[in-house]
């Protein structure tokens, strides 16, 4: 029992921050919108409602009404329940519900109604404060009387509310509820007239006293929860695969473009090798002289009666083979040139009987190149 109890306190808890907060307000504009989309039949059958049966107590008699005020039958006290029970049916008949929710209601004069103000933290147990609020607000107690309230209005800045309080004493409601379900009429609340006889929407009841009304609709917002749910968890399973299938596009975008930086790095790495060795060559061409520069010059510097078989220039260095009257006189000639230096004989001089020369074989280093000479 303590658990339902605190169960019940943390649900009308929770309700209250519901209805003091702005989502009743966006979902009654939300369902009117989603209503207006619905074709016309069905928006007739989602409006449809089990039509009320009001039951004015007016002294020894009981007259059924519908909400808009229109008498179905009267039915008098006295009268044998049989008969009463015969007329209701056919009464009820007439409006084509087998089983309507039906609803005491006192006259005005019968009851008692108040306004009063409460601090906005009485809110939660408002219905418990009412209790003890009875005792003074009336002349009764309040295991001696059905009472009701609802909300009227709520002062944010002063953290009030307003409720309006309906108390209907048990010994005047109590003979025409027996009246009432001994006549065949389940009821399920009760409620109070206002001076031009219209009842004020109030059901005095308390929960354990009303008739659990069958509700038509529970299996259909059951199959409709249901398909919810189903649709909730496909969109799911979608949302999920979707991003699945575009998390693996992505991921072979991202290895395809890998693979060609991969690639693109191969080919910039091998552009700078041949860069940097073009540039080496062209560095070391820089710094050598031009080919026709250094023969032009053995051609000034090589006496006439000197022959070159073989000149041969690479890696900074050049070679010079032949035949000369006087090869030891070349070393100090070619020491002479702006282009070599450090002229040596590789090998020995060696006499050639056939020509009458001796052979030579010399090198000599490459200088770093100056330019031109000046004519």
């Amino acid at each position: 029992m303590a658990i339902a109890a605190d169960t019940e306190r943390i649900l009308a808890r929770l309700k209250l921050r519901y209805q003091r907060s702005s989502l009743p307000a966006f979902f009654r504009w939300w369902g009117g919108e989603l209503k207006a989309l619905l074709p016309r039949a069905w928006r007739e059958a989602i409006a449809r409602r089990p039509r009320a049966v009001y039951v004015i107590g007016e002294g020894n008699r009981l007259h059924l009404r519908r909400p808009d005020g229109e008498e179905l039958t009267a039915v008098a006290l006295e009268d044998p329940p049989a008969e009463r029970r015969l007329r209701i049916v056919e009464a009820l008949a007439a409006l084509g519900e087998e089983r309507p929710p039906v609803i005491l209601a006192v006259p005005a004069d019968r009851a008692l109604r108040r306004r009063l103000r409460f601090p906005e933290a009485v809110e939660e147990s408002l219905e418990q404060a009412l209790v003890y609020e009875i005792d003074r607000q009336t002349p009764f107690r309040a295991e001696e009387v059905y009472f009701g309230v609802r909300l009227v209005d709520r002062d944010r800045e002063a953290r009030q509310v307003e409720v309006e309080l309906v108390v209907v004493p048990r010994a005047i409601a109590d003979p025409w509820l027996a009246a009432a379900r001994e006549s065949g009429l389940p009821v399920f609340g009760l409620d109070a007239c206002d001076e031009e006889g219209n009842p004020l929407g109030f059901n005095l009841l308390p929960r354990g006293e009303r008739v659990r009304l069958p509700d038509r609709r529970r299996r259909l917002n059951l199959i409709l929860a249901a398909t919810a749910s189903v649709l909730a968890l496909i969109a799911m399973h979608l949302w999920l695969a979707n991003r699945e299938h575009a998390l693996s596009r992505m991921r072979a975008e991202v290895e395809r473009l890998r693979e060609e930086a991969r690639t693109v790095a191969a080919l910039r790495e091998e552009l700078e090798r041949a860069v940097a060795s073009a540039r080496f060559l062209s560095e070391r061409r820089s710094k050598q002289p031009p080919l026709i520069l250094v023969m032009d010059e053995l051609s000034r510097i090589i006496p006439d009666d000197t022959f070159l078989e073989q000149l041969n220039v690479s890696q900074g260095q050049a070679a010079l083979r032949g035949l000369s009257p006087s090869a030891a006189n070349l070393i100090g000639l070619l020491q002479q040139s702006r282009y070599l230096a450090e002229p040596s004989f590789q090998s020995a001089i060696q006499p050639d009987p056939r020509y009458g020369k001796e052979r030579f074989d010399l090198k000599a280093v490459l200088k770093a190149h100056v330019g031109e000479p000046s004519s």
